[in-house]
C-alpha cells in the first residue's frame, strides 16, 4: 500500500512538472512572438524605399485607451489615412500613400498576424525545432500591435504575442504576452536633395528658379506656415495655379516649367522655423586690434564723406561699446579712370586670435552700401577656414549707431572671397560658396516685405554682386533690387523678390553645395532642415513583458 501511494504521488508530481514546463514553454513562445512582431513592425516603419515610406506614422497616435499623464489622447488614427479626414502632419505634403491603395488600408498591424514556427519536419536533419506534443492540431504563434503613443521625442509600442493550437477560436489561447518597448524617434534628412535650399516664412519669389528649373529636384523650397489651413487636400501640394497666389507665397514666370519646378519643390512645414545657429564650429570672433576684450564692428560705404562712419574712407570700424570710429589699416584703392573701388581685407587683418582649431572667423557689420566697390575677403588658402559675416550687433548690450543696419550691393559691386595668394584685384573665386556665410539671427521679427527699403537687417542684392554664399537670416530679409545670380542656399525669414528673381545654383560640378556644407560645418542628418523622415532607434528604456 505504501509503495502504491508513493508511486502515485511521484506520478502526479511528474505530471504537474510536465504541465508547468509546458506552460513556461508556451509563455516563452508568446514573448518571442511579441518581440518578433515588434521587429516586423519596426522594419515596416523604418523602410527606406520612398514609395513605401511609413515613418510618418511615428508622429501619429494609435492607441485605444487613456494612458499615463503625458501620453497622447486615445484613438486609433493610422487607419484614418484611408478616409477623407486623415491626421495632419507637421510636414504637410508628406506622401502618405504607402499605407493605402484604392481598396483602403494595405497594412494594419492592429490585426493579428500569424508567424511561422520551424518544426522538425521543416528543418535539416539533425536540427531541433518545434516538436509535436502529441495532441491534435499544430501549435501556432501570432502577434498584433495593441497600441502606440508618442510622447515628446520617443515612441512607446505595445505588441501582443499569442500561442494557440490550430483550430482554436480567436479568444482561445495557451499563452499571451504583452511587450512594452520605447524607441527614440529621430527626424533625419537622408539625401542632399531633401535639404531646404530656399527657406522662409514669407516667400515672394518672383521669377526665381532653382538649378535652372531642372527636371530633377535639386533641393526643397521650405515654407514655414502658421497653420495647415491651405493644405487640407493633398492635391493642393502640387497644383501650381493654387500655390502661386496663396497668402505669404508668390511666384510667377513666363516659363511654365519654372513654375512647375517651384510647385514640385515646395515643402510647407507647420510652425517651422529656420535654425538659429548652424555655424558655430571653430568659432573665433574678430576683436579690436588694440583691445581684444572688445568686439570690432565694421561698416563699408563708397558714397564719400563720412558715409562709412570715417571721413574719406570706404571702410570704418568701432568697438562694440562705443560710437568712436577708427579707420582700419587695410587696402583700399580707387581706379582713377572708372572710379571703381577695391577694398581687400586679408586673413591677417581679422580674427587675430584664431588657432588651428578655432579658425572660423566671425565678423560683425552694421552697414554696407556699395555702388561701385569690390569688397574682397582674402581668406581662401589661409589659416581661416571660413568667414561668417553677421549683420547684427554682437551683444544685447552693444551700442547701436545711426547707420543703416543693412547690406546693399549694386550690380556694379561685389562681396566675395578670394585667395590669400591671389594678386590684388584679381576678382572673386566662387568655387567654395559654403565658406562664406551672411547671417542675421537677432533683432525684431520682420513683417513680410512692407517698407523693405527702410528696414534694418536686410540684405539687398542684384546681378552677381553676391556671387556665392550661404545666406542664413532667420530674423532678416533678402531683397532683390534687380535680377540676381547666386551659388549657395538662401534661408531668410522674408524673401522679397518683387518682379525680379534669383537664378540659384545648388551644385558645383556634380557635387551639391549642401554636401560640401555638411562636410565643412559638420551638419548631421538629424540637424537637417527640409524634408525630414522619421526613424525609430533603440531607446534607453527596458523591455517590459506582461503575461496573461
Amino acid at each position: 500500500m505504501i509503495l502504491i501511494v508513493g508511486a502515485t504521488g511521484l506520478m502526479i508530481r511528474q505530471l504537474m512538472a510536465r504541465k508547468l514546463g509546458a506552460n513556461e514553454s508556451y509563455q516563452q513562445l508568446a514573448e518571442t512572438a511579441a518581440v518578433n512582431g515588434f521587429n516586423r513592425i519596426l522594419g515596416k516603419l523604418n523602410n527606406n524605399k520612398p514609395d513605401e515610406y511609413l515613418g510618418y506614422l511615428y508622429a501619429v497616435n494609435n492607441r485605444e485607451k487613456e494612458g499615463e499623464p503625458g501620453l497622447p489622447a486615445a484613438g486609433y488614427q493610422w487607419n484614418l489615412y484611408a478616409t477623407e479626414t486623415p491626421p495632419l502632419l507637421p510636414q504637410l505634403c508628406t506622401n502618405t500613400t504607402g499605407i493605402i491603395n484604392t481598396n483602403g488600408i494595405t497594412w494594419n498591424p492592429l490585426q493579428e498576424t500569424e508567424l511561422t514556427i520551424p518544426t522538425e519536419a521543416t528543418l535539416d536533419e539533425g536540427s531541433n525545432g518545434m516538436r509535436n506534443d502529441g495532441n491534435k492540431g499544430a501549435i501556432k504563434t501570432s502577434y498584433r500591435l495593441r497600441g502606440y503613443a508618442k510622447p515628446s521625442g520617443e515612441g512607446i509600442f505595445e505588441v501582443e504575442g499569442f500561442v494557440r493550437r490550430d483550430g482554436d477560436q480567436e479568444d482561445e489561447y495557451f499563452s499571451r504576452a504583452l511587450l512594452t518597448r520605447s524607441l527614440s524617434v529621430v527626424p533625419l534628412i537622408l539625401q542632399a536633395k531633401d535639404w531646404g535650399v530656399i527657406a522662409g516664412n514669407y516667400l515672394e519669389l518672383g521669377t526665381t528658379s532653382v538649378a535652372g528649373a531642372s527636371t530633377e529636384s535639386k533641393g526643397k523650397i521650405v515654407w514655414n506656415v502658421s497653420s495647415s489651413e491651405n493644405f487640407q487636400n493633398a492635391t493642393n501640394c502640387t497644383t501650381t495655379n493654387y500655390l502661386k497666389n496663396l497668402p505669404g507665397l508668390n511666384f510667377s514666370s513666363s516659363n511654365t516649367s519654372t513654375e512647375s519646378a517651384i510647385a514640385r519643390d515646395l515643402w510647407p512645414i507647420v510652425q517651422g522655423a529656420i535654425p538659429l545657429s548652424h555655424y558655430d564650429k571653430g568659432k573665433t570672433i574678430d576683436k579690436m586690434p588694440s583691445n581684444t576684450n572688445k568686439v570690432r564692428i565694421w561698416s563699408f560705404d563708397d558714397q564719400g564723406g563720412a558715409a562709412s562712419g570715417c571721413h574719406n574712407s570706404v571702410v570704418c570700424t568701432r568697438a562694440h561699446d562705443t560710437n568712436s570710429t577708427v579707420k582700419p589699416q587695410i587696402s583700399e584703392t580707387q581706379d582713377s579712370n572708372t572710379g571703381q573701388w577695391t577694398v581687400e581685407v586679408s586673413a591677417d587683418d581679422i580674427c587675430k586670435e584664431k588657432t588651428n582649431v578655432d579658425n572660423v572667423c566671425h565678423v560683425f557689420v552694421e552697414h554696407i552700401n556699395l555702388e561701385q566697390t569690390n569688397l574682397f575677403f582674402k581668406v581662401l588658402n589661409s589659416n581661416i577656414e571660413a568667414l561668417v559675416i553677421h549683420l547684427e550687433l554682437p551683444y544685447n548690450t552693444a551700442k547701436a549707431s545711426d547707420l543703416s543696419g543693412r547690406i546693399q550691393l549694386s550690380e556694379n559691386s561685389s562681396l566675395c572671397l578670394t585667395s590669400k595668394l591671389s594678386e590684388s584685384g584679381s576678382g572673386c573665386e566662387n568655387s567654395e560658396p559654403e565658406r562664406l556665410v551672411i547671417s542675421s539671427s537677432t533683432g525684431p521679427q520682420p513683417i513680410q516685405c512692407n517698407n523693405i527699403n527702410n528696414k534694418p537687417y536686410v540684405l539687398q542684392i542684384e546681378g552677381s554682386a553676391l556671387p556665392g554664399a550661404l545666406i542664413h537670416m532667420p530674423k532678416g530679409s533678402l531683397y532683390l533690387s534687380g535680377d540676381a545670380q547666386l551659388r549657395g542656399i538662401i534661408w531668410a525669414h522674408d524673401i522679397c523678390a518683387g518682379d525680379h528673381g534669383i537664378e540659384l545654383t545648388t551644385e558645383i560640378g556634380e557635387k551639391s553645395i549642401i554636401e560640401t556644407a555638411q562636410s565643412l560645418w559638420g551638419w548631421k542628418p538629424e540637424q537637417g532642415y527640409g524634408r525630414m523622415v522619421l526613424r525609430g532607434i533603440r531607446g534607453t528604456g527596458l523591455d517590459v513583458f506582461k503575461r496573461f
